[in-house]
């Protein structure tokens, strides 16, 4: 009986930890909510709570007139930015973050630079998150850009089209 009750203990405290960890997660991959505020106010609130949640020290720039876009592409915009920071988050070991979002005139370019330990780019070797961020860039007919060695931190752009948003 003893062993037991410490079995079912220690099955519920992993149990109650998962779930805690499954919701943080569920949290981080929700996109903020546009109903109120710009793409760009919510991406800043995205980088503002990263940098609250890890003291990294994080920017948000605007570039150019924001115009509107269609809802997928703001959602992948916003995907792009959580997806990278987390990434920050989980390999890069950085100091600094900066975010910068440019309404151009090829489009809506986001782009999320660390001064982290780097990978090799070019290895082939790439995460899910940076699968994910492919695939997603590639649904609204964007393109991805992943620059990054060790030792030298990282850069993630991406360029999507703003669309129709009639």
């Amino acid at each position: 009986p003893v062993t037991a009750r410490r079995h079912v203990e220690l099955i519920t405290l992993t149990a109650q930890e998962n779930l805690t960890e499954s919701r943080r997660i569920i949290a981080a991959l929700t996109p903020a909510r546009l109903d109120d505020a710009s793409l760009p106010q919510a991406i800043e609130r995205i980088v503002d709570r990263f940098a609250d949640e890890t003291g990294t020290t994080a920017t948000t720039t605007l570039d150019g007139r924001v115009r509107p876009a269609t809802p997928a592409t703001e959602v992948v915009a916003l995907r792009i930015v959580q997806e990278a920071l987390a990434n920050v988050r989980r390999h890069a070991r950085a100091a600094h973050v900066d975010v910068c979002i440019d309404f151009g005139d090829d489009g809506l370019r986001v782009s999320v630079r660390d001064d982290g330990i780097g990978f090799d780019a070019g290895s082939g070797s790439t995460g899910y998150g940076l699968v994910g961020m492919k695939a997603r860039v590639a649904e609204v007919g964007g393109r991805l850009e992943i620059e990054s060695r060790p030792g030298s931190g990282c850069a993630v752009r991406a360029v999507l089209p703003l669309g129709s948003t009639a």
